[in-house]
């Protein structure tokens, strides 16, 4: 079983069927989208429907997802068998080999002011109790007992972009501060559509931000980069009992950047 992490598609399909011939999915493979597959490119509807339609896929909301009616992506799940999206936010454990690992998805567009505070574009982020969800998240990892623990989620903490700073302070309040009581040894965000993997001074955490599957973004170093690249491509995770292991992957196939945690 192979584990990949997708995220900003943007309804490019051309570009969404070519990773998928790179991945050449078997079908214990796991394929997780840290939102955005819709919008901007024309094939974002049929995107989604084969995402649905296929059991090893699983997705996130993202930002643009919210513009429409999110709810309707957790009502499918009572149409369609292949389909599982029962919460906003949600976590398993996964056990192989001895091995145990934690994956908790979390929904971040709540997280952020901007988007609660604009219901002409984002109808559905105002209704969400972000407040909620962050007490469950605190219960989850205390409660955590795992080998490994990674939290996925559609907004940075920590990223160097051109986008309102304002969303990574939101995200710092909120999330950051419940990161900051537990153990995560990662956690992983899409939307800013290029590469990049952080460290922190003061956190332990590897912050990783997952490249686009359609148009990327110039990406430049700044203060606790430990890599960046603009390149579009994906992430495959793969564990151990010892190790826990991310690699960056770009369009080529080739391995742009390898980040390892060992025991």
């Amino acid at each position: 079983m192979s584990t990949y992490v997708m995220s900003d598609i943007h309804g490019n399909l051309d570009r969404f069927e070519k990773v998928l011939k790179q991945i050449d999915l078997q079908d214990d493979d796991k394929v997780y989208i840290l939102g955005d597959v819709i919008d901007r490119n024309p094939y974002g509807i049929e995107i989604l429907l084969r995402i649905i339609e296929d059991k090893r896929f699983e997705m996130l909301l993202g930002n643009h997802e919210y513009r429409g009616n999110t709810q309707a992506c957790l009502d499918y799940t009572n149409i369609s068998r292949r389909w599982e999206m029962n919460s906003r936010y949600y976590t398993k454990v996964f056990e192989d080999k001895g091995m145990t690992l934690r994956l908790i998805w979390i929904d971040t567009t709540p997280m952020m002011s901007k988007y609660r505070t604009d219901n002409d574009t984002y109808p559905d982020v105002a209704s969400q109790d972000y407040q909620k969800q962050l007490a469950w998240l605190d219960s989850v990892l205390t409660q955590a007992k795992e080998d490994w623990t990674i939290v996925m989620g559609h907004h940075p903490l920590y990223a160097e972009t051109s986008k309102d700073e304002e969303e990574r302070l939101d995200m710092q309040a909120t999330v950051g501060k419940v990161l900051s009581r537990h153990h995560v040894d990662m956690y992983i965000n899409g939307h800013i559509h290029n590469f990049q993997h952080l460290r922190i001074k003061g956190s332990d955490i590897d912050y990783i931000t997952n490249s686009a599957a359609s148009l990327s973004r110039k990406v430049k170093p700044v203060e606790g980069t430990v890599f960046c690249s603009s390149e579009p491509g994906f992430s495959i995770v793969s564990a151990d009992k010892t190790s826990l292991v991310l690699r960056m992957i770009d369009k080529q196939g080739n391995v742009l950047h390898t980040v390892t945690r060992s025991k």
